[in-house]
């Protein structure tokens, strides 16, 4: 499993901004993902990519 920061809409960023309020904490919030098996092709265009960006890229299967 994988985590990344969340993108949040308006409605839920006031729910954490008043959260922050409540409690005088700095609040993040994160989704994760499962890692999902891919095939070779798929596997190349990654690779491709990763050397283009000099980043380390991970296929996932979202759960929204």
């Amino acid at each position: 499993m994988m985590c990344s920061f969340a993108i949040l809409d308006d409605k839920a960023l006031d729910v954490v901004k008043g959260v922050e309020n409540e409690t005088g904490r700095t609040i993040l919030a994160y989704d994760c993902f499962e890692a999902e098996a891919i095939d070779e092709e798929e596997v190349r265009k990654i690779t491709e990519a990763e050397k283009k960006l000099c980043r380390t890229l991970v296929a996932v299967k979202t759960g929204h």
